[in-house]
């Protein structure tokens, strides 16, 4: 990927009053952006969602991620986003993006903007507000999850994982408390 930067170079000749301009073009490459939080997208349901028992999902997903970049920008994907009771696509349906916590029958969330299902019943973009897309301010530190609302009535989604109940690989023990710090790439990352 190249950032480019564009120098114009007006150049007025005296013969004839005649006026020539050049445009210079220099590309430096610019620096990657790095995901700084990434995580999958859950139905809600009453012991995920705050204790709320309006927030039993009516939608299911088969795949959904939201992702944020270190410049603040925010990436949702929803794949094959149905209607539980009919299996019918969720075609067209916009709902409410939210950021903040659940507590029991507390939540906490700041309305950061919208999305809205293709007719295919997918979503890969970023969440919308007023037609921008909406960005983290830069400097931003923040903690919680991302849910997404069925427009003041429940909430369908929200950020999390899921551990099986089966383990791939039952005989392996984590690692003693308090867990080891990775080591991060050599700088600058990859």
């Amino acid at each position: 990927m190249l950032k480019t930067i564009f120098s114009r170079i007006v150049i007025v000749g005296l013969v004839g009053g005649l006026m020539m301009s050049a445009t210079l073009v220099f590309a430096q490459p610019a620096r990657p952006r790095r995901v700084v939080w990434e995580a999958s997208v859950l139905p809600c349901t009453p012991a995920v969602c705050g204790g709320f028992s309006q927030n039993v999902a009516t939608l299911t997903v088969d795949h959904g991620k939201v992702t944020v970049f270190d410049d603040g920008k925010v990436w949702v994907e929803l794949e094959n986003v149905r209607v539980l009771a009919s299996g019918a696509l969720a075609a067209n349906k916009t709902l409410e993006a939210l950021f903040g916590s659940f507590t029991t029958l507390v939540t906490e969330h700041t309305l950061l903007g919208t999305i809205t299902t293709t007719a295919g019943g997918d979503y890969a973009g970023p969440i919308e507000v007023n037609g921008s897309p909406f960005v983290f301010a830069p400097g931003s530190m923040a903690a919680g999850n991302f849910v997404f609302n069925e427009s003041q009535v429940r909430s369908e989604f929200t950020t999390g994982f899921v551990i099986a109940n089966s383990s791939p690989n039952p005989t392996r023990t984590p690692p003693p408390y308090p867990y080891p710090t990775p080591t991060p790439p050599p700088y600058p990352y990859p």
